[in-house]
């Protein structure tokens, strides 16, 4: 964000609050629909995450917590399970979404950026130079089959360690495995997203169903982390920054 005074849009028909505050059957039907949907293995929402909801139509989901990169590490906000219901699409309700949630969060944990992680960069932003590239790719896994050797062990080994990547402020649904000195972390969705040696990847056997996709660090890696606030309609007189 450039502007850190700026004041975000909320709607009415937008439902935001603290997954520990949400009514149970809307924990129960935004659960249902993330397993489906986003083939979430495992509970991974903590009391204070924020759940962005419409009843029966869109959810999305804010984690405060820190991005640990190579080259620089700041505070921020990870947006996820952004879902809209496909009779209701292509009415701007995303833009909705993303403005109540970005104006609460705001609220409650002050100016922070926002991180998103997209498959592809939108058309607009291609020519834009961004803030801070992170270089990893998501490619898929296979398990080669070879006798069991890894075993579950404590996040700690992993957690508040200068390994890069998004780490929440709390962990729910997160499982790490260690063997030989060598640590693996796994997401909700079972994809491994850090390694502390890529060659041990061959040799892990810790997963119960396949289907799992790696996030592996490397040089022609293309995220990209763009500093800009998210307007969705700009006002008349507003200037636009590119930052370079």
């Amino acid at each position: 964000m450039i502007d850190r005074e700026f004041v975000y849009s909320t709607f009415e028909a937008v439902r935001v609050s603290r997954w520990k505050d949400v009514p149970d059957q809307i924990k129960t039907w935004a659960s249902s629909l993330w397993s489906d949907t986003f083939h979430v293995e495992r509970a991974f929402m903590g009391d204070d995450d924020l759940l962005i909801w419409i009843p029966r139509v869109s959810t999305l989901v804010a984690k405060h917590g820190k991005w640990i990169g190579d080259e620089k590490s700041f505070h921020t906000i990870f947006v996820s399970c952004n879902y809209v219901d496909s009779d209701f699409r292509g009415q701007g309700l995303s833009g909705k979404m993303i403005l109540t949630m970005a104006h609460e969060a705001t609220r409650i944990w002050g100016p922070t950026p926002f991180l998103f992680e997209v498959n592809d960069v939108p058309r607009g932003l291609v020519a834009v130079q961004p803030f801070l590239r992170f270089t990893y790719v998501w490619i898929p896994f296979v398990d080669v089959c070879v006798p069991p050797r890894w075993t579950p062990c404590n996040l700690d080994t992993i957690v508040g360690k200068a390994y890069p990547g998004f780490y929440a402020d709390n962990m729910n649904g997160y499982r790490a495995f260690s063997y030989d000195g060598q640590t693996i972390l796994l997401d909700p969705l079972n994809d491994i997203v850090f390694y502390t040696d890529a060659l041990s990847l061959t040799t892990f056997d810790g997963l119960p169903l396949p289907g799992t996709w790696c996030r592996f660090f490397c040089p022609w890696g293309n995220t990209r982390v763009y500093l800009h606030n998210m307007y969705f309609t700009s006002p008349p007189s507003m200037k636009h920054y590119v930052l370079t």
